[in-house]
């Protein structure tokens, strides 16, 4: 029991390592995903979106302007290491 302890102590201290961020885009309501594992910080994602919707920020790429999204794609597309994903969510 006190191994499984140290365990979950562990998990809370170690941030996640994907990031998902929900809101409404240009078009709708969109899921953009970023998984950290994979990121090289390459910077390509920032510089290929139409809406400024990416920063590199803290050695990562965040989502400061989900608003701005047009679920264009470019950033998944242009990622060489396929670690951004855009999902446009249906209404209803």
């Amino acid at each position: 029991m006190g191994q499984e302890r140290k365990l979950i102590e562990i998990k809370e201290k170690v941030p996640s390592a994907i990031r998902r961020y929900e809101g409404k885009g240009t078009k709708g309501p969109v899921v953009i995903t970023v998984d950290e594992r994979r990121c090289k910080v390459c910077n390509i994602c920032v510089t290929y979106c139409p809406g400024k919707v990416l920063k590199l920020e803290l050695e990562t790429v965040v989502v400061v302007n989900i608003s701005g999204c047009n679920a264009c794609m470019r950033c998944e597309l242009m990622c060489p290491d396929f670690a951004i994903y855009v999902d446009e969510v249906e209404n209803g």
